[in-house]
């Protein structure tokens, strides 16, 4: 819900304080938490955080980031967070390109939404 993102944030700083592992799920329920709020920044500073943490992103976690830049027009992000995540080792999913390219579209970004949609082919 748009409303918990706070919540998410706080529960993260609380589970950090008591010296409890933040573990994915609880970071993918808070950039979930961000997206849904239109919070494009926090939930990319949350992703950057899994991974300062040592925890592997899985593809739906990537997929959630890149809708939250989607989701708020930020089409530059989403497709510099998929160029970062097309070198790395996260399989990334048919979600994750079509939020990319969605951004792109939405922004009148064609010649960009054709590009990935071309690599999505290869």
């Amino acid at each position: 819900e748009a409303g918990n993102w706070d919540k998410a944030l706080w529960l993260l700083n609380v589970m950090a304080q008591s010296k409890v592992e933040s573990d994915l799920i609880a970071f993918s329920t808070a950039i979930n938490a961000c997206k849904n709020a239109g919070e494009w920044e926090m939930a990319l500073q949350l992703f950057t955080a899994l991974v300062r943490h040592q925890l592997e992103p899985n593809m739906m976690t990537c997929s959630v980031a890149i809708s939250a830049c989607e989701k708020d027009g930020k089409w530059k992000k989403a497709f510099e967070f998929l160029s970062v995540l097309a070198c790395s080792n996260v399989e990334l999913g048919t979600i994750s390109q079509n939020a990319s390219i969605s951004a792109c579209e939405k922004d009148s970004q064609w010649e960009r939404a054709v590009l990935l949609s071309n690599k999505m082919e290869e």
